[in-house]
């Protein structure tokens, strides 16, 4: 074990490593004085440098404070006292990065293996750092005097506050090394996506002759190997034994997200984007007791086979999500293997992660203010999708 006061830009291991961790250091890493892009060239560098210390199949443990409600422009100097307090006071120069500005530095030499959101654990940790210091005040007062004291109090506050209204949020994330390095046609950088790219414009996804020409071939077909769920995404096999079938694991995704999506049991308004031939919300009204439910298609295959083996309490639209009005809110939202369709091929990154932001933007004007997005439970984002 050795321990080496230097940079990472500095470091030069003399073997490869078969882990490297990284805990809450990411927001050292890029200058509060930096844009957007240059801080997301930073984080490309570092993991870059990080790719080439691991061995082929090497792993990397990332514990992260994140940017959330705040944004990038609301944590410079000057923006607020909480940005003033960490910048004056307590980490010069910091600049926490947003979560999808690290996306774009590790994504080229690494890959994504597990992922969690705990911003509560952080409010938590703050909570217990403050009560430990209440404890021992007179004594923190002898070592580094009144005014320092006063200053870390105001911190352990405004970093429960910070992380209670997720202004930040504390990511875990697992990656392991890539074989070969991801090639991109065109790198995206945060300016290629203006804060208009998400409003209006024409939408960017698969024409609706493009879903039937795969979709309504045929629904006997399709109930060949599809099996009873009739659900075209990925079943959830993870702790299923060995003798699970087919039809058990696409329940048991299904009861996965509903667990931490569905604000509890009820007649919940439920909405399914790209609701294929409803075995989602088939099952969500039989084991979850959802009766208020609207799913949306573009196949009228789907929308036949729907009219002829109909969810209790479920309404089936031949509809196109830029299209959908829901009258009044839903409590939860969820898309299974429907975002292949929502940016069409050839189009540009940044003309990609544009059409993203258009679904999600009116996703969220279409929840409950007390839908799956609040604090109930930070083990899943609520928007469920894949």
């Amino acid at each position: 074990m050795s321990y080496l006061l230097r940079s990472w830009v500095d470091h030069e291991p003399d073997e490869p490593y078969d882990a490297v961790t990284c805990i809450e250091a990411t927001e050292h890493f890029a200058s509060e004085t930096l844009g957007p892009d240059e801080k997301v060239e930073v984080y490309r560098a570092f993991f870059e440098r990080a790719a080439s210390w691991l061995r082929p199949g090497g792993r990397m443990g990332l514990q992260l404070i994140c940017l959330d409600n705040v944004g990038h422009a609301g944590s410079r100097p000057g923006r607020g006292p909480f940005s003033d307090l960490i910048l004056d006071d307590i980490f010069p120069e910091s600049m926490p990065a947003s979560l999808s500005e690290l996306v774009l530095g590790w994504e080229t030499h690494f890959e994504l293996e597990d992922f969690l959101d705990h911003p509560s654990h952080y409010q938590r940790t703050f909570r217990a750092w403050t009560l430990a210091y209440r404890e021992q005040e007179a004594l923190a007062r002898a070592l580094v005097g009144p005014e320092k004291c006063r200053t870390y109090a105001r911190y352990f506050a405004a970093g429960e506050a910070a992380f209670r209204l997720r202004e930040h949020s504390l990511y875990r994330a697992i990656l392991t090394k890539r074989p070969e390095p991801k090639r991109w046609a065109v790198t995206v950088r945060p300016s290629d996506i203006p804060p208009s790219a998400d409003r209006g414009g024409a939408a960017a996804g698969a024409s609706a002759g493009a879903i039937r020409s795969h979709y309504d071939v045929s629904n006997s077909f399709y109930e060949l190997w599809l099996g009873p769920t009739m659900m075209y995404s990925s079943a959830m096999w993870a702790n299923a034994g060995a003798g699970t079938d087919l039809e058990r694991a696409q329940q048991q995704k299904i009861d996965f997200f509903a667990a931490r999506v569905l604000p509890g049991p009820g007649s919940w308004r439920v909405l399914d984007v790209g609701c294929g031939w409803g075995g989602n919300l088939r099952r969500l009204a039989e084991a979850h007791r959802v009766t208020g439910a609207v799913g949306l298609t573009l196949s009228p295959a789907q929308l036949d086979y729907l009219a002829q083996h109909p969810v209790p309490g479920a309404e089936f639209r031949l509809e196109d999500w830029n299209d959908h009005d829901p009258g009044e809110p839903y409590g939860a939202i969820f898309s299974f293997g429907a975002f292949e369709h929502f940016a069409r091929d050839g189009t540009t990154g940044p003309q990609r992660i544009a059409a993203y932001r258009r679904f999600f933007r009116p996703c969220r004007a279409w929840r409950a203010p007390r839908g799956p997005a609040g604090a109930r439970d930070d083990r899943a984002r609520r928007c469920a999708g894949h």
